[in-house]
């Protein structure tokens, strides 16, 4: 039934449903445009169901290797002819599979385009974008990718993610990812990492999260979030959580949702913590908000916990919940 969230939805750019498969690496496919807004237009009728739809997806079998780098997609809209109709959108989409996974190098939306990527447009039903989601059981990484000017635009339930992790158990890297300019205008969670995978060793290191905005004002927003029970360490390090090209986030109307830079909230007890060398700045309330924030937060009792060297730059929040820079709550 393609009509559910059954993969590849009922849209898709790229479809591969078993085998080793090169995507762009030799040349880059563009599915839409990297410039302008809807190059791909897709209207839909159809209430009761979420409908799916991806950009690339892929499910294949172990031993497989599948590497999906250089590719675009953008200048695609998605909208409803009726506020009704519900949405899932995924990028790209690795849904349940075996296989071995890399993905670099990709960009979703556009560099320079605002509302390059537009879903559920004119909703007020629930809706999710998430630009880059796996549940390989394989190994993963995801590295050197750009998620940038994409717009969740449904006022009802809204998910936004830009990059979801589960299953896999080998060395997991997100690793030198941006994601800039996205918008959450629905009342649920705008997550930039979030993951959920039982890795051996996380890394989630080096990426950019800046310039997103919030305009509702129940939506949540958290940067990096892990809950997965990682087994030998959790390193999230060097993570720029808004720079001095944009801050981190921007509400644009009163908000009384939590703000947390980065949660990690799951962990074995024989892995260790590193989180450091992180900067978090630029979180603006335009509009005076009433939500808690917490900037780093380690809720798991791992082996041990190394928090240090993280700075934070240039903040002054218009919040009349409470503010917490640094919480470990369990014993060191």
């Amino acid at each position: 039934n393609l009509t559910g969230a059954t993969a590849p939805g009922i849209f898709s750019g790229i479809y591969v449903s078993s085998g080793a498969a090169n995507i762009g690496t030799v040349t880059g496919n563009i599915i839409g445009a990297t410039t302008g807004t809807g190059s791909i237009s897709i209207s839909c009728s159809v209430t009761g169901i979420q409908l799916a739809f991806s950009g690339i997806c892929v499910s294949s079998s172990s031993p497989n290797t599948v590497n999906i780098q250089n590719n675009n997609i953008g200048s695609l809209t998605i909208a409803g002819t009726s506020a009704t109709v519900q949405f899932v959108f995924q990028a790209i989409y690795l849904p349940v599979s075996t296989a071995n996974y890399s993905i670099t190098d990709n960009l979703i939306g556009s560099t320079s385009t605002a509302n390059s990527v537009a879903i559920a447009s004119a909703s007020t039903s629930n809706a999710t974008f998430i630009a880059i989601v796996s549940a390989t059981s394989g190994t993963i990484n995801v590295v050197g990718n750009t998620i940038q000017n994409c717009t969740l635009n449904t006022t009802g339930l809204g998910v936004l993610q830009g990059i979801q992790v589960a299953s896999t158990t080998g060395v997991l890297s997100i690793t030198n990812n941006n994601i800039i300019s996205c918008t959450n205008a629905g009342t649920g969670g705008f997550t930039a990492i979030y993951n959920t995978a039982p890795a051996s060793t996380l890394n989630i290191s080096d990426n950019v999260i800046r310039s997103n905005i919030i305009t509702s004002g129940s939506g949540l927003f958290t940067g990096i979030y892990n809950v997965a029970a990682v087994t030998t360490a959790i390193n999230i390090n060097n993570n720029k959580l808004g720079n001095a090209s944009g801050g981190l986030i921007t509400f644009s109307v009163a908000n009384t949702t939590n703000v947390t830079g980065i949660y990690n909230a799951a962990g074995a007890s024989t892995a260790t913590l590193t989180i450091q060398s992180n900067d978090i700045r630029g979180i603006t309330h335009t509009v005076a908000g009433s939500g808690n924030h917490t900037y780093i937060l380690n809720s798991a009792a791992t082996l041990s916990q190394n928090i240090n060297t993280n700075t934070f730059t240039a903040l002054s929040v218009n919040t009349t919940g409470s503010v917490t820079f640094i919480s470990n709550s369990v014993s060191l």
